[in-house]
């Protein structure tokens, strides 16, 4: 990676800059007119990142944001064992570089507020699928 280095210019350390500003708002309306309006050619990987940042936001059908909603719907669809779901979880996506502490950390979130049961297998409550069918707000 290192002799595929390029030197960034003045204008790509704006562009950074700029979406560095859009990144650090506490809503997405900032990122995704950031993503929308800039010119990313000289920085290709910067839209992926920011774009993945998104997918943390909570999505307004039901709240979840994109890692919860990877977690919960396939506890839904199969009573999975904490391993199986971390491994379907790393098989439909490596967007976000998370571990096993963290999906853990997710879970027990999920756990807390009232959408799954952390039991020998993982099982999704009344209210975890009603929040799949976008009949609830995890947000709420």
């Amino acid at each position: 990676m290192f002799p595929a280095r390029q030197v960034l210019s003045l204008e790509d350390i704006a562009l950074a800059n700029r979406g560095w500003n859009a990144y650090a708002t506490e809503t997405p309306e900032a990122l995704v007119y950031f993503l929308q309006t800039e010119d990313f050619s000289r920085l290709p990987l910067l839209p992926k990142a920011l774009q993945a940042h998104l997918t943390r936001f909570p999505s307004v059908q039901n709240g979840l944001n994109a890692m919860e909603q990877l977690l919960l719907a396939p506890a839904a669809d199969h009573n999975l064992l904490l391993i199986e779901l971390m491994e379907e979880y790393w098989q439909r996506t490596s967007l976000f570089g998370i571990g096993d502490a963290q999906i853990i950390n997710y879970l027990q979130e999920l756990e807390q507020a009232g959408l799954i049961q952390l039991q020998e297998k993982i099982t999704v409550t009344a209210l975890g699928f009603k929040i799949l069918r976008a009949e609830a707000d995890y947000g709420q």
